[in-house]
């Protein structure tokens, strides 16, 4: 680098690591509700799945938040 500093771009850090595996989470909840509900599928499962794909969207975004503050 021009100042000097070197990265390294071989792996991510910790936080980075769990932040994407809980988004990778998420999107395997998306696709099962999306299923269920092409289905008409159990409502409370129904139910059930739409709120642990919001909890984690509000769990990445939170901490998005207390990474800017």
């Amino acid at each position: 680098m021009a100042n000097g500093s070197f990265y390294r771009n071989d792996s991510q850090d910790l936080t980075c690591e769990i932040v994407e595996g809980v988004f990778r989470e998420r999107m395997i909840l998306k696709k099962k509700l999306s299923d269920l509900e092409k289905n008409n599928g159990d409502k409370d499962e129904i139910d059930r799945l739409d709120n642990m794909v919001w909890a984690l969207k509000i769990l990445i975004n939170g901490y998005y938040g207390c990474c800017g503050n």
